[in-house]
């Protein structure tokens, strides 16, 4: 018998024979058909798609370019000897060598009905090579390619391609028949061996000796059972199809295994090219932990950390997934999360920092890679991790007086309690200043400065619209603003005071306690008179800055004069609103609540006013800033790209500014107007 021919060549041009595409990077779950689906009406059982799948993914019984599956096609002669050179060769290298190749089938005067030309030919002189055809009983030898093949030849061809790889079954057939077989093995003796072979290979497809015809479906499930069965298992169960195994390492004997290397192994993915971390030149779709770059045609960056199981060709018999051998399927797998605050770990004998989730414990040592938004975790010290948990409490646990909003996502691929990744997140306490067409400006909490972003650019979690006014938590992330609903508590009575372990300043209201932050700073919420608004942190516990309960929206008026009263606090002011061109009377004004950058009031100044819920006029001035910009539609562009959104009543002037000019801005960063 020959041996078949190493398995390790590119699919050559030969491959042109058929009409079909091979998906050498899908995934089972990503393989679609227009035609075939759980709820399309097909000829078999839902339960068939992980097969047709399966044969898909071996380039074997292939989906068509066109996105189609032709399940309910038939399956003709010349098709089933296509799919019979599949089943027993990865490449098509051995069926080169059958192209002159002569048999009883050519054309040869009025006998034969195969021609030299014919793209089936050398299938042809293939098959009756091995003797899975002759022409010994054919009528003037007419092979009829494009007869349709019945279900008796069909599984005939079947159980003889099963047969005949000697290595696979030698030591059946040797306890079987009590010696070592000689020359090819024809399905009857096949058939005396596995009588479950049958019952496991056709069933599901619903093909019996009986059948007059066969479909695309039905040869996909068949043969896709008939690569994975192995003779000593007697069954066939979907996890074969994954793990191809009897048992815990113990591989199957089987045609997947035998011709293709079917195998699989566990990694995890390192990077993605949407999110390549600290590492560079990453090409492909994802990198895993061993190196290899895989493209899917997929954005796998949510997937960074996650254990993936990969199925692959392993053509060198290596057991081990290398940039050359050819991934066939993959499955992402749930790894082992534990998401926690700062305040939430431990620093453990000064080499590690841990958590502990009910009885799991996991760690971060120097060498775990873990970021920070995405970017590599800061080298400074106000990230440094030992000097956060540093400020011990009564008790046990730590408290974190600065950077409250850290969470950490331990990420553990393997049963180990070291983490494989940790992917911290910093939701910083912010509000949405302007919104325009296109823009959005949200102003940070963190460093007091208003940072700019186009719509695109955008990620929503927890809200779905933004508007002017609105109290978030965000982060960026290469550029991509996060951001998900900020929190408020309005408070009728509170009482201001120190916490005696953290000597943070602390906010009662009846039972409810907050700190307050020394990070934050806003010498604003002091001496308030009735209600304020306390703005919370992403953990809930702690206020950020309090603000006087607002009845109105901000309104910019232009200064038309000011005159104090006697008691020298407060004034009346006469002011032009911006919008409307109105004139307006603010009486009662509190002077020591003008809080204005150039800490004066004259006529043609700008502010913004708001009335408290006490009715109460706040005023914050709109100073000029000299500088060369930009004008575009929505936005003044300044040097070093730094985008000043139009303010939503925005004054334009007749015509576009390009050079230096005077923006009037207000303390959020929005243009008011320009002198």
């Amino acid at each position: 018998m020959r041996t078949l021919r190493s398995l390790v060549a590119v699919i050559l041009a030969m491959l042109m024979v058929l009409t079909m595409s091979v998906s050498a990077f899908a995934a089972y779950e990503d393989l679609s058909y227009e035609d075939v689906s759980e709820n399309f009406n097909t000829t078999l059982s839902s339960a068939a798609l992980l097969q047709i799948k399966f044969a898909d993914s071996l380039g074997i019984v292939s989906g068509m370019k066109n996105g189609s599956f032709y399940p309910e096609a038939k399956i003709t002669r010349g098709e089933a000897l296509r799919i019979a050179y599949r089943m027993l060769h990865y490449n098509y290298d051995e069926i080169e060598d059958y192209a002159s190749v002569n048999t009883d089938f050519d054309e040869m005067g009025e006998s034969g009905d195969i021609s030299d030309v014919a793209m089936i030919k050398p299938y042809v002189a293939w098959a009756m090579d091995y003797q899975l055809i002759n022409s010994e009983y054919v009528p003037n030898a007419q092979f009829e390619a494009d007869k349709n093949i019945t279900g008796e030849e069909f599984i005939t061809l079947i159980k003889k391609v099963c047969g005949m790889v000697e290595e696979a079954y030698a030591e059946y057939f040797e306890a079987a028949e009590g010696g070592e077989p000689e020359g090819y093995y024809d399905y009857y003796t096949f058939e005396d061996l596995c009588e479950n072979f049958e019952e496991n290979v056709f069933a599901l497809a619903e093909i019996s000796a009986e059948s007059e015809s066969i479909n695309r479906e039905q040869a996909a499930v068949a043969v896709a059972n008939a690569m994975i069965y192995d003779p000593q298992a007697g069954m066939i169960s979907d996890d074969m199809f994954t793990y191809f195994e009897l048992e815990a390492d113990v591989r199957l004997n089987c045609l997947a295994t035998r011709i293709y290397g079917c195998d699989y192994i566990n990694l995890f993915i390192r990077a993605a090219k949407e999110r390549p971390l600290e590492y560079e030149n990453v090409t492909g779709d994802m990198l895993l932990s061993n190196g290899v770059q895989v493209s899917t045609g997929m954005d796998m960056s949510k997937f960074v950390g996650f254990p993936i199981l990969v199925l692959y060709m392993d053509k060198d018999n290596s057991a081990t997934y290398t940039e050359d051998e050819e991934m066939f399927g993959y499955e992402i797998q749930s790894p082992m999360v534990y998401t926690k605050s700062l305040s939430e770990l431990t620093v453990t004998n000064n080499i590690s920092v841990s958590g502990l989730d009910g009885n799991d414990v996991f760690a971060m040592y120097a060498n775990t890679p873990h970021y920070l938004n995405d970017a590599p975790w800061p080298n400074n010290d106000t990230y440094n991790l030992f000097k956060m948990l540093g400020k011990p409490v009564p008790g046990s646990g730590e408290v974190v007086a600065t950077r409250p909003n850290l969470e950490f996502t331990f990420i553990k691929s393997a049963s180990t309690n070291n983490a494989d990744l940790v992917l911290a997140l910093e939701w910083i306490p912010g509000r949405v200043m302007t919104v325009n067409a296109g823009y959005i400006s949200v102003f940070s909490y963190y460093d007091n400065k208003t940072y700019v972003y186009e719509d695109r650019n955008v990620v929503y979690a927890g809200t779905s619209t933004l508007q002017s006014g609105d109290f978030i938590n965000f982060y960026d992330s290469n550029g991509t603003l996060h951001v998900t609903n900020g929190t408020t508590v309005e408070l009728e009575a509170y009482e201001e005071g120190v916490d005696s372990i953290t000597g943070l300043k602390q906010l009662t209201a009846g039972e409810d306690v907050y700190l307050r932050h020394a990070f934050f700073d806003n010498t604003s919420a002091v001496n308030f008179d009735g209600s304020v608004t306390a703005i919370l942190d992403y953990t809930g516990t702690s206020y950020i800055a309090l603000t006087e309960a607002q009845k109105t929206k901000d309104v910019a008026v232009e200064i038309l004069s000011a005159d104090a009263n006697a008691d020298g606090k407060t004034a009346l002011i006469k002011a032009k609103v911006l919008a409307t061109g109105e004139s307006i009377e603010l009486k009662d004004v509190e002077i020591e609540r003008i809080n204005s950058r150039t800490g004066k009031m004259e006529a043609g100044d700008l502010f913004t006013y708001y009335l408290t819920a006490n009715d109460k006029v706040h005023m914050d001035g709109i100073d000029p800033m000299d500088m060369v910009v930009i004008e575009m539609e929505d936005y003044f562009i300044a040097e070093g790209g730094v985008k000043y959104l139009k303010a939503e009543h925005y004054q334009a002037g007749e015509n576009p500014i390009n050079g230096m000019a005077t923006l009037m801005i207000d303390r959020f960063g929005g243009v008011w107007a320009v002198k």
